[in-house]
């Protein structure tokens, strides 16, 4: 094994006997808190939240609570929750035990990991329902928690992950449809091509409003696997509006409007930076050692990452107001996977079938009808 890695490994093993240490000898004779056997939080204790702060050592995050059962975050525009994640750790809250109180002295509790980590409830009026600081975990799978900044530690039978990157607490999904609910789109790629196309039902094929080059026809699985791109939109980070990223990616856009039976819409722009190509020598070497100077495209700057805004024809759709405050980044493919020109979204019309020759009867039949 390295020495470098023994080391640290020593080091590591080290920290958590101490830990253990700690646990399983501190205030041995402290009399038992009527709170071990219980849970950390009681569900009764948490009715009426209205508010949520998470801390860690290097971030606070606020999640409020909105209309309804949504949860906003306040570090992120105030946008909407991911509520399963946000439920599995108050679910995680409620659900493990204090096993056992490990110690009510303060110079010990010190050295148990109390360095900033705590979650607290608050009610409609700010006011704290319930406060807890996480210590550290134990190698066993469990952690130390106290109250209130009591002088108290107890050990919890279970270990609680406050996510500090605040993306991964956002709920992603920006709009979500059906896909056989599209009747009608509207578009315009980013080289200018534009198609306008509608479809009374998904049992009838697209039709369109648009005029097509002499013997072309749309391509209906084509055109159907470019809208269903949007029918469920998901961002994965988030941006500044004027970082030059997504200036530029507005400025290589595709516009879409989509249509949905019972008569909203949504507007789509999407884009990407694209990358930058340019010639250069490149020397090669032959079998016999001979030298050659050609001329090669190769990518000098990569392409950008792919930002998506929207709008609803719903005033009232919250989409509207996020799309004024931050710009949502998504899948690269979302937008590579798009058609590029008008020739894309479309097929050749196929040749009219022959007609069948007549056989020698069929003839002689109608020839001495004829007569």
């Amino acid at each position: 094994m390295n020495i470098k890695h023994l080391y640290i490994s020593t080091g590591v093993l080290l920290v958590l006997a101490a830990i253990t240490f700690f646990i399983k000898n501190a205030d041995s004779s402290a009399p038992e808190d009527p709170r071990v056997g219980t849970a950390i939080l009681q569900m009764e204790t948490l009715q009426g939240t209205a508010s949520i702060a998470l801390t860690t050592e290097d971030e606070t995050f606020h999640f409020v609570k909105g209309d309804g059962s949504d949860w906003h975050l306040t570090e992120a525009y105030g946008l909407p929750v991911d509520l399963n994640k946000l439920g599995r750790l108050i679910t995680s809250l409620t659900e493990a035990r204090l096993e056992r109180l490990v110690s009510s002295k303060k110079e010990r509790i010190a050295d148990l990991g109390f360095v900033g980590d705590s979650i607290t409830f608050f009610d409609g009026s700010d006011t704290t329902m319930a406060h807890v600081e996480l210590g550290r975990e134990t190698e066993n799978g469990k952690q130390l928690v106290r109250f209130a900044e009591e002088d108290k530690a107890f050990l919890a039978n279970d270990q609680f992950n406050l996510d500090d990157n605040r993306i991964s607490w956002l709920k992603k999904d920006l709009v979500t449809f059906e896909r056989d609910d599209i009747r009608g789109a509207s578009i315009k790629l980013a080289n200018g091509d534009t198609l306008e196309a509608f479809r009374e039902s998904t049992d009838e094929g697209w039709m369109s409003a648009s005029s097509l080059p002499e013997g072309k026809q749309l391509d209906q699985g084509a055109l159907t696997r470019a809208l269903n791109r949007f029918t469920n939109m998901k961002f994965t980070e988030l941006e500044e509006l004027d970082n030059e990223e997504v200036v530029a990616a507005r400025a290589h856009a595709h516009h879409l409007e989509i249509t949905l039976e019972g008569g909203n819409s949504y507007s789509f722009q999407i884009g990407q930076r694209p990358e930058v190509k340019v010639m250069k020598e490149v020397e090669t070497e032959g079998e016999n050692g001979e030298t050659t100077t050609e001329m090669k495209e190769e990518v000098e700057t990569p392409a950008g990452a792919s930002y998506v805004s929207i709008s609803s024809l719903n005033a009232s759709d919250p989409i509207n107001g996020y799309m004024e405050k931050t710009a949502f980044e998504v899948a690269s493919y979302q937008f590579t996977s798009l058609p590029k020109t008008l020739e894309d979204l479309l097929s050749d019309i196929p040749e009219p079938e022959p007609e069948p020759e007549a056989s020698e009867a069929e003839a002689a039949i109608e020839s001495s009808e004829g007569e």
